[in-house]
């Protein structure tokens, strides 16, 4: 992302998160790794604070299950792509 600072302009922004995981799902490649090679860097960095964050992520995920049925999609989703991503990244440690 780029922007520009301008003398006497403020912006409030709001980011509609469902919006911008669509977008990013159709970036290159590299940009989605950046990004999820950063929000893991960071967790890990956090110690146990990043342990606590990745679990309130899961609980999130999982009270959308609880309370919107059609959410579930979300859940296997995040899970199918962990997985996939774990397995191609155990395949690539060991070629």
């Amino acid at each position: 992302m780029t922007g520009a600072r301008l003398l006497g302009v403020s912006v409030d922004v709001t980011l509609e998160w469902l919006l911008l995981g669509e977008q990013l799902a159709k970036e290159s490649a590299k940009d989605q790794a950046e990004l999820l090679c950063a929000f893991a860097e960071m967790l890990v960095r956090q110690g146990a604070g990043g342990a606590m964050q990745t679990a309130f992520i899961a609980g999130v995920v999982l009270a959308w299950e609880k309370d919107d049925p059609e959410a579930r999609v979300s859940r296997e989703a995040l899970q199918r792509f962990c997985r996939d991503l774990l397995a191609e990244l155990d395949e690539g440690s060991t070629s």
